[in-house]
């Protein structure tokens, strides 16, 4: 079934990108408009009656976008700018935005959406790390914030091409590799990009087979994650992998240093307190002797008086005879 977007929002029928779609891209939604708003500032013609959103209507009436999620957006920024544009010159001669076509397909259950998923995107096949992780929107927040601002550091290195040549990279294949792992924050996903980058550098000489002219632009841009890509090369995918290992084993032997540090600490504590049981018992032996001393000098006083006591007797006895 054919509709369109304002038909749809007509109905108030709902309309939401499916859960599995990839991290949406900034740059390409960005390219689309450039290119949209460039075409009609020329000729004063919308080129977007050949756009098409392809979704899935589930029972409950919802309708999920399975391709087209960049056009969509795209499309929804257009709409924004162009109010912006009307409320500006308090007037309505803006050319009318071309309606947004939708292809509609109703489906059962979520296996046939994800069917319908995969046939809708056979040009450039989506990783199926995205069809089997549940994923939160959470965690594609912090991919795609800390993907973005790699990306807008090696800019020159990002391109839009479905199939760039080494070194160049696209921005879901960073997307896809890094989906599947768990970081606490965008800073987190930049800093092992960062770190990433780094052992791809270190790591050149594996690679069988590196252009000196991919060589010189990686070079030159400090970006060297693009050389690991291609059939004849190992894959930068493969390298995180290994690059994750090594962070591991890193860490490991931190933790073990951690752990020789602490326990010689602990035995240094240990000595310590040996010592100063050494020095508290020779100071407990100093008081018992002293101790000692007191009570002899304590009996002797005592001894004494008695014998004192015992001569005043005798005296007084002596002196009463």
């Amino acid at each position: 079934m054919l509709t369109t977007l304002n038909e749809i929002r007509y109905r108030g029928i709902k309309l939401e990108v499916w859960n599995h779609q990839r991290i949406l891209s900034e740059s390409r939604i960005n390219d689309i408009v450039s290119y949209i708003d460039t075409s009609h500032r020329l000729d004063g013609i919308w080129r977007t009656h050949h756009w098409k959103l392809s979704c899935c209507q589930t029972p409950d009436n919802t309708l999920y976008i399975i391709d087209g999620q960049h056009r969509y957006q795209a499309y929804l920024i257009l709409e924004r700018e162009k109010q912006e544009r009307e409320k500006v010159r308090e007037c309505g001669n803006e050319p009318t935005l071309p309606d947004l076509y939708v292809s509609v397909e109703r489906v059962e259950s979520e296996a046939d959406i994800r069917q319908s998923f995969i046939m809708a995107n056979k040009s450039i096949p989506v990783d199926t790390v995205w069809l089997e992780c549940d994923i939160s929107s959470q965690q594609k927040s912090y991919v795609s914030n800390g993907v973005s601002r790699f990306v807008k550091k090696y800019k020159s290195m990002f391109v839009n091409s479905s199939n760039p040549r080494s070194p160049h990279l696209l921005e879901h294949e960073l997307h896809d590799m890094l989906i599947s792992y768990m970081f606490q924050s965008g800073d987190d996903v930049v800093s092992s990009l960062e770190s990433f980058n780094l052992f791809c550098k270190e790591n050149l000489s594996m690679l069988s087979v590196l252009l000196e002219s991919a060589k010189q632009k990686a070079n030159k841009n400090k970006c060297y994650v693009g050389c690991f890509r291609g059939k004849k090369n190992t894959s930068f995918r493969e390298m995180y992998v290994r690059f994750l290992k090594r962070e591991m084993e890193r860490y490991n032997d931190v933790k073990t240093e951690e752990k020789r540090d602490e326990n010689k600490e602990n035995r240094s504590d240990v000595k310590t307190e040996e010592k100063i049981g050494e020095r508290s018992d020779e100071k407990r032996g100093v008081h018992t002797e002293e101790k000692k001393d007191d009570q002899r000098e304590k009996k002797y006083k005592k001894q004494k008086i008695r014998y004192i006591k015992k001569i005043i007797t005798i005296i007084l006895d002596y002196n009463h005879l």
